[in-house]
């Protein structure tokens, strides 16, 4: 169970960047093709949910841009890849992207296994993470509120569940940080930090939640404040 990978391609591949971000405590890492995190208002909402990621290993394999009449969903694909390999670096969260010549198969438009083996062989023999002594976790639903050891039991209040979400800012609103907080205040959050015997919790939207201390997380022996 410390051994499990998720694979995706295409739509499957957008639903393992979305699995992985509100589960990163369950795979040992995800590979994706053709696919990047479809969600609304990236440009705002990649900075928040990436970085849930801080501890698991993804790979995302993208076809590279055509010369000529280049094919605008190739380019889409492009453009949002490289948008999250870059915001990836400034967080340190550990995602690696590759641009690769893709090609016709009968499974589908994909790259040829050679340039898909060596990365994914690098990824080979690793196991799920262990939770961090620092967790920082955005979330939407009860069932993804859990980061190994906090755990989120029961909401304070109900979920947001419109299928679609549109955000009219203001002329002289800060678009950016108007949107980022609204975002904001409609998830979800669970965040802490293990400082010896001490530990800091913050929630948001959480009436209920559950502190679960592993072995080596502190020492049981002598008291533990928590705040």
């Amino acid at each position: 169970t410390d051994q499990v990978y998720l694979y995706g391609c295409g739509r499957g591949g957008e639903a393992a960047w979305i699995a992985a971000m509100f589960h990163p405590d369950l795979f040992a890492g995800v590979i994706t093709l053709s696919s990047y995190p479809r969600v609304p208002y990236p440009a705002q909402l990649y900075p928040i949910l990436l970085g849930n990621l801080r501890n698991l290993p993804v790979l995302s394999l993208w076809p590279a841009s055509e010369t000529g009449s280049p094919d605008p969903r190739v380019e889409s694909l492009a453009a949002h890849n490289r948008a999250v390999a870059e915001l990836a670096q400034r967080l340190s969260v550990p995602i690696r992207g590759i641009e690769a010549p893709f090609e016709q198969s009968p499974l589908g438009h994909l790259p040829p296994w050679e340039s898909q083996e060596g990365p994914i062989q690098s990824l080979r023999g690793g196991v799920r993470p262990p939770p961090g002594r620092t967790v920082s976790h955005w979330f939407r639903y009860l069932g993804q509120g859990d980061v190994g050891w906090l755990h989120a039991t029961k909401l304070a209040g109900d979920v947001w569940d419109d299928d679609q979400l549109s955000i009219v800012t203001g002329p002289t609103t800060d678009r950016d940080k108007f949107i980022s907080d609204v975002l904001k205040e409609k998830l979800l959050y669970l965040g802490g930090r293990i400082d010896g015997q001490t530990i800091h919790i913050e929630t948001k939207g959480c009436a209920e939640i559950e502190l679960r201390l592993f072995d080596g997380m502190a020492d049981f022996h002598t008291p533990i404040t928590v705040l």
